[in-house]
Order: C-alpha cells, then structure tokens, then sequence
C-alpha cells in the first residue's frame, strides 16, 4: 500500500510539473514570445487551436511510468511476502521439532529411570538381606545369582541408552544385517513385564519364529522399545488391558484392548 500511495504522489507530482509548464507557456505567449523558442525549451507541452496543454504523449508517458512503478512495487511486495512466510515457516518448524524431541526425551528418561529402579531395588533388597541376615550357602549362592542377573540387566539398559543416544544424533552408522523378529521381541517384552503386571496390563506375542528382518539390530530394539513402552503407558492410563504384538511373513502390527472398569 505504501507503494501505490507512493507511485501516485509521483503521478501528481509529475502532472503538477507538466500543469506548471503549461502555465508558463501561456505566459510566455501573451509575453510576445514565439511558439517555436517554447516548444524547444517545453518539449511536453503542445498548442492545438491555440489551446496550450500537455501533450497526450507526455500523458501516456505518465501512466505507463505508474503502471511500471505499481508493478514494480507488487513484484517486490510478493518477493518479501514469499520470504517472510518462508521465514515463518522454518522457524515454527524448527520450534516444533525441538518441542518433539524435548517430549522425546522426557519420555526416554521416565521410562529409562523407571526400569532403572527394578534392578537397583532388587540389588538393594540382596545386599541388605546379605548383610543382615548372614544367610547360609545355599541361600547366599541364590542371592548371588539375582546379583548377577541384576546386573547384567543394568548393563544392558546403559547400553541401549548409550546407542540410542548414539542413533538420534547420527554418531553411530546403521549396520544392516538378518535380525530374528521374533527374539528381540521376547526380549523387549520382558523387559516390560514387571511393569506391565504392576499396571495390569497383559502383554502378548505372536510372532513367526521363523520371521527375520534384514534391519539394525540396535534399531529395531530400539523401536520395538519405544513402541511397546508407548503402549503400556498409554494402557495403564486407561486402566489396564491388553497390548497384543502380531507379525509375520505377510503382516505385521501392534495393538492395544483397553479393559472396562
């Protein structure tokens, strides 16, 4: 809008110049002055049946100059609205991929922190039982055992939070290779039972033993992880159900029943 007002003050000014002109003419005429000295030193202003006024050259030239100046002016207005909206939208892009990964994450650590604690707890419990109660071989070997078992399950879940720390950020190349589907599956559902029996929630596999998949292992963990831990959250919030992983040479899914209360 600037613009056009801008182009047509021009205009005006332009026509209020060739209007002086013309006055001026007309002066210099009844002054006695010949048209032919006029003429040269006001080449827009022409005399038609002794009339003094702008030629319709000049005229044409006016409009044509403000069409150009308009056009001009709805070019570059585009161009900047073109580049203000581009702006726009890579910044709201921007702020909603790091909204997503800020959720992302918060979601990791809950669920990381959480299957922290069965292992430390249950390492707590033996330690103390250890130191209290002075049990007896057999007893103690048994404690020992869950120990260990504890442990490697610590050890696992840091490894897993190290690559997928290392798979979000791009550190670690993806190495493909035959994965059997229906092992790391088993897997990542025990790593959720206890959860899912605390919540009450029933967690069910029906996976073709015989199902590879050409793929990262570390990813495919990864996923069937963050999917399965994804349902059970949003399972246990509704009050418990069944969460049901299918797949086979043909198909392959993942669903949740919701139980009434």
């Amino acid at each position: 809008m600037a613009g056009i007002g801008l182009a047509g003050e021009r205009r005006r000014s332009t026509e209020e110049l060739y209007q002086t002109e013309a006055q001026l003419a007309r002066e210099l005429l009844k002054e006695g002055t010949g048209w032919e000295t006029i003429a040269r030193r006001l080449p827009d202003i022409e005399r038609v049946d002794g009339e003094v006024r702008i030629s319709p050259e000049s005229l044409t030239e006016i409009r044509e100059e403000r069409l150009r100046r308009l056009r001009r002016y709805g070019w570059e207005g585009s161009f900047f609205l073109a580049v203000l909206v581009a702006c726009m939208a890579v910044i709201w892009r921007t702020l909603h991929e790091e909204a997503e990964l800020a959720r992302r994450q918060e979601n990791f650590l809950a669920s990381v922190s959480h299957e922290l604690k069965s292992p430390l707890a249950s390492l707590q419990l033996s330690v103390d039982t250890i130191r209290l109660r002075r049990p007896g071989p057999e007893r103690l070997t048994e404690l020992l055992d869950r120990m260990t078992i504890d442990l490697a399950r610590l050890e696992t879940l840091v490894s897993e939070v190290l690559d997928t720390a290392k798979l979000e950020s791009g550190q670690r190349p993806l190495k493909r290779q035959a994965v059997q589907l229906a092992e790391e599956v088993g897997e990542a559902v025990a790593a959720l039972a206890e959860r899912a029996q605390a919540t009450h929630v029933d967690l069910a596999v029906d996976v073709d033993p015989e199902l590879a998949v050409a793929a990262d292992p570390v990813a495919v963990r990864t996923v069937l992880r963050n999917l399965l831990d994804n349902a059970l959250r949003a399972t246990a919030t509704a009050g418990g159900g069944q969460i049901r992983v299918a797949a086979s040479a043909a198909f392959c899914a993942s669903s949740t029943t919701r139980r009434s209360r």
